[in-house]
């Protein structure tokens, strides 16, 4: 019998790019309910990349939302994807995943 204590899944979450909740939280968050050990003493996402810049990349422009795009990296134990559309996946960077999809 395989050992599933620590299943390695995927997560999408989505964003609300009008809500009070930044894109940090929400990666964060989306990291933690995967799993507190795939953070691996990344607490803070400023270290890897900028967040701010993070954001301007999916800002409206000209009133018009972006609908196109994504920027992925690596954080924690993970490898983080941000779609202009607000999805967010967060998938472990070794293993095979199972999909949890998060979406509301």
């Amino acid at each position: 019998m395989a050992d599933t204590d620590h299943a390695e899944v995927e997560r999408r979450v989505h964003h609300d790019w009008d809500g009070d909740t930044s894109l940090t939280t929400t990666i964060v968050d989306a990291i933690a309910g995967l799993d507190d050990d795939y953070l691996s003493g990344d607490k803070h996402l400023y270290q890897r990349i900028d967040p701010d810049a993070l954001e301007r990349l999916f800002v409206s422009r000209s009133g018009i939302p972006r609908s196109e795009g994504r920027v992925s990296f690596p954080f924690g134990g993970c490898q983080v994807t941000v779609h202009a559309s607000g999805d967010v996946l967060v998938r472990p960077r070794t293993g095979r995943a199972v999909s949890r999809d998060e979406s509301a």
